[in-house]
């Protein structure tokens, strides 16, 4: 199988540079050898429902998400930090920068209105979401649309140079993973593929991005790695089929869950949150440090190597931060600072 995509780099001036979508080869899935395993502490954030919207973390260790208060899908944004949590009014957290703005709900430009559904925000202070339904990228001064094609965009992500990865729909229920930039957008979609979307992209320009494939076993959700000319395919967690990407750091650390389903696609289960780091791929129940914890979907990692997930405890879902054991911290908290 091939892959299109488009040649990803940065030059010694930090400028990002794109080049025209190129065919290369999907690798088989890496595991080469790479650092010691890593151990994860893990701390309780808050009871968050399995179901409930997606969880963010920034490199301070504040986390960012929603609680659903009743059954017709209404939800509260909140922030969680040094064991406190905060509700706010505008809605489900789905990004916060180092800085703690955070989207929706950190900053919405007047110039804007109630047409703005941000989705992403860096720590360079720009966010990356939707003005109807084109691609914008805003800062609280005002947006810039960003480029597109097909009939509907989708933001999943942005790096601190303001490139962003998500999806195009191309067609009814069809989307192709893209890289959105002010002057152009690059289909990185599969070849073969039935639909793809990119779910992180970090300062390097490396994107991680989860694609649907129909085989003789039926539908499969396989994730990959794109860095420069090389892709990978980071395989998936033993006895189960499917692997889905929800974030990635700078060091190429992507994180996001795997589960098994029929072959249409249905019947979700054996939901497990993993950890591709160093050519590996990773259980993350088997790197967790005391206590009868179930990581269920990973949805976010910061430069540090913490990682915010959906997890059950005795049978309970709540929100976690997993802090790295006998990792340096290069910037925010202290791990001992998360608790109360």
């Amino acid at each position: 199988m091939k892959m299109r995509m488009v040649l990803l780099g940065w030059l010694l001036s930090f400028t990002p540079v794109f080049a025209a979508p190129a065919v290369v080869k999907v690798g088989l899935p890496l595991h080469t050898p790479g650092p010691a395993q890593p151990r994860y502490e893990v701390v309780e954030v808050a009871p968050v429902p399995f179901y409930s919207y997606g969880l963010a973390l920034n490199d301070t260790g504040q986390v960012g998400g929603g609680l659903p208060v009743d059954d017709e899908g209404t939800y509260l944004g909140f922030i969680w930090q040094r064991g406190q949590l905060t509700l706010l009014p505008t809605g489900p957290v789905s990004d916060i920068n180092s800085a703690g703005t955070h989207v929706p709900g950190g900053f919405y430009p007047a110039v804007m209105g109630p047409f703005v559904n941000l989705i992403a925000v860096n720590n360079a202070g720009q966010a990356f979401g939707l003005y109807g339904n084109a691609p914008v990228l805003a800062t609280s001064n005002g947006w810039t649309e960003l480029a597109t094609f097909g009939t509907r965009s989708f933001p999943s992500a942005l790096n601190n140079f303001g490139v962003g990865v998500g999806s195009v729909e191309v067609a009814p229920q069809l989307e192709h993973a893209t890289v959105f930039t002010t002057s152009n957008a690059f289909d990185i979609h599969p070849e073969g593929a039935s639909w793809s979307r990119g779910a992180g992209i970090n300062d390097r320009g490396h994107i991680a991005l989860s694609a649907l494939f129909r085989d003789t076993r039926g539908l499969g959700v396989r994730a990959y790695l794109l860095r420069g000319v090389g892709t990978n395919d980071l395989g998936a967690l033993p006895g189960l089929r499917h692997t889905f990407v929800r974030s990635m750091n700078n060091a190429d650390q992507v994180v996001g869950m795997s589960y098994n389903s029929d072959t249409n696609g249905y019947n979700l289960s054996g939901f497990t949150g993993f950890l591709y780091s160093g050519g590996r791929l990773y259980n993350l129940d088997r790197l967790l440090v005391g206590g009868p914890w179930h990581i269920l979907e990973a949805c976010d990692i910061n430069e540090n190597g913490w990682i915010v997930a959906k997890a059950a405890y005795a049978g309970t879902y709540k929100g976690a931060v997993l802090l790295r054991r006998g990792h340096s911290v290069s910037r925010g908290e202290r791990p001992s600072l998360m608790r109360r």
